[in-house]
């Protein structure tokens, strides 16, 4: 018989330690800085985001002694100045650096986690230094000619040039109303599809059904019939015309003649006759016409009296025996008149083209007159009996004109 007996064995040795739960993140642990041959280093995109996770859980920055989830960062710089740190939940953010004093630096980061551990993680930075000017090249060949310059000032107007030939045809174009032939409560569509317009015949063709170039007759007086019109414009093309349509809309239809009857504003004449295409009223004025006492002007607005043609505006007017007025500029062809070039009592020799014309009085023209004063000073100021008897082509300003018969 085999016996077998189980004694205890003694401590076995310690094991490692255990991995660290929290995990810190440097978003930019190591940076260059582009830095010209005279010194100028460029720290843009030089700061970094500081991210700590517990695991799968990320925990949020702190100023003060962090607790439960959270965390605190502090910096100690070498031959850089650290950029602020921003603390605003997770991550903390750390600023561009700046006053780096030597060609590479460190910064080392001492984060403190949940006050349980501190983990050190460095952001190494160093510069790149541009090298030194080269000695200049030698010149290259001449570059290709350059751009014209813009344009310059516009000079004088010259000539009216002889008129053009006619021009050619332009593209006509047509405007008018459909109207839905009968009353219905509800709005009608109308079909676009296959609607066409000759300018030939002035028709439509292919219109939806229920639709007509002809106005329904609507009951008078009534407020309630649903009659139902479209706008369309039709312009000239080739190989088709192009038509555009409006929305189809509620309308009132009248038959016959319709007047409205009002107060009395324009004299005896206070109605308005409407008649197929002609209309009969006295006056057309702006909502904001106010009259001016004494003056062919209005103070406000315009008004429109048809019966004898008088128009009266803030600034023109024309009277019912035809005299105008206007205080602005008056465009005729490509000259603009106005007060200070119109011939009027206040005209000088200057605004007429005139500014070498002395303005003598007409005395002094009929007693004193000399060849000078009319623009003759290459003239002879001979006798009547010398012109007569002895006059050469060089007396009266001729030289260049030949003395035959």
């Amino acid at each position: 018989i085999t016996m077998f007996g189980i004694k205890p064995g003694g401590d076995g040795t310690d094991g490692s330690d255990g991995v660290s739960p929290y995990a810190v993140i440097l978003t930019n642990e190591a940076h260059t800085l582009p830095t010209t041959n005279a010194g100028t280093v460029t720290y843009t995109g030089s700061g970094t985001d500081i991210q700590v996770y517990k695991g799968i859980t990320q925990l949020n920055s702190v100023t003060g002694t962090p607790g439960a989830g959270e965390f605190k960062v502090t910096a100690t710089a070498t031959n850089i100045t650290t950029g602020a740190i921003t603390v605003v939940g997770n991550p903390a953010v750390v600023a561009n650096h700046s006053a780096m004093t030597a060609n590479n630096g460190s910064i080392s980061f001492a984060v403190n986690c949940e006050n349980i551990a501190t983990i050190t993680k460095i952001q190494t930075l160093s510069k790149s230094v541009g090298g030194s000017d080269g000695s200049d090249g030698s010149d290259g060949s001449d570059g290709s000619d350059g751009s014209d310059g813009s344009d310059g000032a516009t000079g004088p107007a010259g000539p009216t040039g002889p008129g053009g030939g006619t021009g050619a045809t332009g593209a006509r174009s047509f405007s008018k109303h459909l109207y839905y032939s009968t009353a219905v409560t509800a709005q009608p569509s109308f079909n676009a599809t296959g609607v066409g317009f000759s300018f030939g015949t002035n028709l439509f063709s292919g219109l939806p059904t229920g639709w007509s170039e002809s106005a329904p007759s609507a009951t008078p007086g009534s407020g309630s019939n649903n009659y139902w019109h479209i706008p369309i414009t039709v312009v000239e093309a080739t190989p088709a015309n192009t038509l555009t349509f409006g929305s189809v809309t509620r309308m009132f239809g009248f038959s016959g003649l319709v007047t409205f009857s009002g107060t009395t504003i324009n004299g005896a004449f206070d109605y308005t006759a409407i008649d197929g295409s002609n209309i009969t009223t006295g006056a057309i004025q702006s909502t904001d016409y106010v009259t001016l006492a004494n003056s062919n002007y209005s103070d406000t607005g315009t008004k429109i009296t048809l019966s004898n043609g008088r128009i009266e505006s803030k600034n023109f007017f024309v009277a019912a025996d035809g005299s105008a007025g206007f205080k602005g500029a008056l465009q005729i062809g490509s000259t603009t008149l106005d007060a200070t070039n119109t011939l009027n009592s206040n005209t000088s020799k200057s605004d007429v083209g005139l500014s070498n014309v002395s303005n003598t009085s007409l005395t002094d023209i009929r007693s004193g007159v000399t060849k000078a004063n009319v623009g003759l000073g290459n003239v002879d100021n001979s006798s009547d009996a010398t012109i007569q008897a002895g006059t050469t082509k060089s007396n009266v300003g001729l030289g260049s004109v030949d003395n035959n018969s």
